[in-house]
């Protein structure tokens, strides 16, 4: 199982929350009108050893991006991705935790404030998630 395979396991379980898009890039404008975030996976370049002979963690990094301006509206949108209890709906973490096209174990092991992420001249509000896969 390649990082790519990996990759797009992830892009496929977070565009199953309704209100996200996923991308590949985040291009010139990303569009985050109509309610819906945008968001984009990358690995982090980050791989740790977890046990001998056993299984690696492979880090990636998930940024959504809520709105143009840091309003209770981006505020409230990003509240339901970054929902941490176990089965929350439409929760980052509920969609990916568990097994990602063959790896041992995938989870969210931290999310950053929410804060400006600038994509060209427009800074957006968003929020940035790591996961660790077991593969």
């Amino acid at each position: 199982m390649t990082i790519e395979d990996i990759r797009q396991g992830l892009e496929t379980r977070l565009a199953a929350i309704e209100s996200l898009r996923v991308q590949q890039e985040w291009g010139e404008n990303p569009n985050v009108s109509g309610g819906a975030c945008v968001a984009v996976v990358e690995y982090d370049g980050t791989t740790l050893a977890a046990l001998k002979n056993a299984a690696h963690d492979i880090q990636f990094k998930v940024t959504v991006l809520a709105s143009k301006v840091s309003d209770r509206a981006g505020r409230q949108k990003l509240d339901v991705l970054a929902e941490h209890t176990d089965n929350a709906v439409g929760s980052v973490r509920t969609a990916v935790q568990g097994i990602v096209n063959g790896t041992h174990y995938c989870y969210v092991e931290s999310n950053t404030g929410y804060r400006e992420y600038p994509i060209g001249e427009q800074a957006y509000l968003g929020v940035e998630f790591v996961l660790s896969v077991a593969a």
